[in-house]
This record gives C-alpha cells, structure tokens and sequence, in this order.
C-alpha cells in the first residue's frame, strides 16, 4: 500500500513539473513554443482536445485549442485641481528660562565649567541672553503685526481668501518642559525648566492637479464556451453585455479590452505539430 502511495505521488509530482515547464514556456515563447510538441502537449495545457476544424491543407488535422477570457474594462479618470499651502520658516526663537530667571538661546546652560580635563575644580561662570532674548521676542510681536499674521490654529479662512500665486503668514508659539540636569557646584538641583518657541512662516498658495481613475467592468467574455458573465460572475447575454458598455460610455468611461489565455490553430502532420497560429 505504501508503495502504491509512493507512485501516486511521484507521478502527481511529475505532472506537476510538466505543467509547470509548459506554462514558463508559453510565457517566454507564446504560442509558438508547442510548435514541434505533440497534440498531447496542447490537450494537456488547454484541458480539453479543442475542435477540429475542416482541413483543406497538406496537413492531417488543424485543431482549434482555446482558454481565452476576455475582460472589458470601462476605465474613466477624473482630474481635480486644489489649493496647497507651502509653508517656509522665516522666523524662529528658541530657547529656554531657568529657575533663577536666566534665559538661554536654544537650550544651553547658563553655567559652564565645574571640571578641568585633569580634575581640577573650576568655579562655573554664569551668563544668560537676557537681552537678546528679550529683544528678539518684541522683533517677534512686531512682524506678528507687521505681516498680518495668523496663528497656525486659526488659519483656514485666510488660507480660502488668498487667491494662488499670493502667500500670507501665520504664526506659533508653544512651550514645553525639559529636564535639567543643574549644576552641584553652585548647588543648583535638577528640575524641569520650560523650553519656549516663537515660529513665524509665510505660507505660498499654490494649486496642484490630483488625477484619480475609476474602473468598471462592462462583462467578461468566455471563448471557449461563448459565454458572458457580468462584474458580479453572473451569466448574462450578449444584449446585456453590449447594454453595460454603452451605460458606461455615456458616463464618460473608456473601453479597455484584457485578455488571459489564447485561441490557437494548430496544424499537425505526423503526431507532431508543424504550424501555430494565434487567432
């Protein structure tokens, strides 16, 4: 029994392979690839032994092998144009306020040293950009005012008004907390400090084209059976086939024709097939 299994399997391994082999040739060669091949290597292919046709050649036989499915596609795009805004950065402040009321640019310390290279203490030095800070944050209210701007929040009504090719400006400010580590030499302790951002941008209007295609089946055409079927796998008949693609066309769509498979003529002399035409 075991052996009989092994058999069986051997050969449903083989047939595997063979179908297997045909089918990479078809893709590589067509249908030209079952010329010199036996009618056995078509009928196994196409599952069936295809129709004779009537021979009036030197020929012994011309038979007709067919797996071709024909899918019309009703394909139609649609191009819509929109408004984008394109944000550019032309002003940002960024720093921080320590506990002592220092603030720095950007996140640095408002110590520096503590420790030589070599281990020697070196009292830290203290400084801050007070000034600068302070100065560049009333700069900051200035162009808020100057330029017109929006908060980034708040923006969308400006945005609907500037017309494409104009630009406007919105603005932000945010905050967030960040850990700092202090500084033992002056007994500072650590402690979380607010990290502040004063952003400015200028926003350009510009339009962009969006292209989206919608596709339809019209039907499915089987030529081997002469048989229709609609999108949903549901034979229909001829009329209705050419009803769905007219109710397409009137709404704008484009036939696309897809085939998978073929219709070949295979004209065989000797077991052997000599000539291959695809119809």
């Amino acid at each position: 029994m075991k052996k009989r299994m092994a058999v069986i399997s051997v050969c449903c391994i083989f047939l595997l392979l063979c179908t297997s082999c045909t089918s990479l040739g078809v893709r590589l060669h067509g249908e030209q690839y079952f010329v010199g091949k036996t009618e056995n290597d078509l009928i196994k292919y196409f599952g069936d032994h295809g129709i004779e046709l009537s021979n009036k050649t030197e020929y012994d036989k011309v038979v007709r092998f067919c797996n071709q499915i024909d899918t019309i596609y009703m394909d139609k795009t649609i191009v819509k144009t929109y408004k984008e805004g394109i944000p550019q950065l032309i002003f940002s402040l960024n720093f921080v306020e320590y506990n002592d009321g220092c603030l720095c640019l950007n996140g640095r310390g408002h110590y520096s040293g503590g420790t030589s290279s070599v281990g020697t203490v070196i009292m830290p030095r203290h400084s801050n950009d007070n000034g600068v800070i302070k100065s560049e944050v009333s700069r900051f209210w200035s162009e808020v005012k100057r330029l017109n701007a929006v908060p980034t929040n708040n923006q969308d009504a400006r945005f609907n008004s500037t017309p494409v090719g104009n630009w406007y400006f919105v603005y932000k400010t945010s905050s967030e907390y960040t850990y700092h580590v202090g500084n033992p030499y002056v007994k500072e302790p650590s402690s979380s400090i607010p990290f502040y951002h004063y952003d400015i941008w200028r926003i350009d209007v510009s339009s962009k084209q969006k292209e989206t295609t919608y596709t339809e089946i019209a039907y499915v055409f089987d030529l081997k059976y002469l048989t229709y079927y609609d999108s949903e796998g549901e034979q229909i008949s001829l009329q209705q086939a050419l009803a769905n693609e007219k109710y397409y066309e009137k709404q704008g769509y484009i036939r696309r024709l897809s085939t998978e498979g073929m219709t070949v003529d295979a004209y065989i002399k000797d077991e052997k097939i000599i000539k291959i035409e695809k119809q």
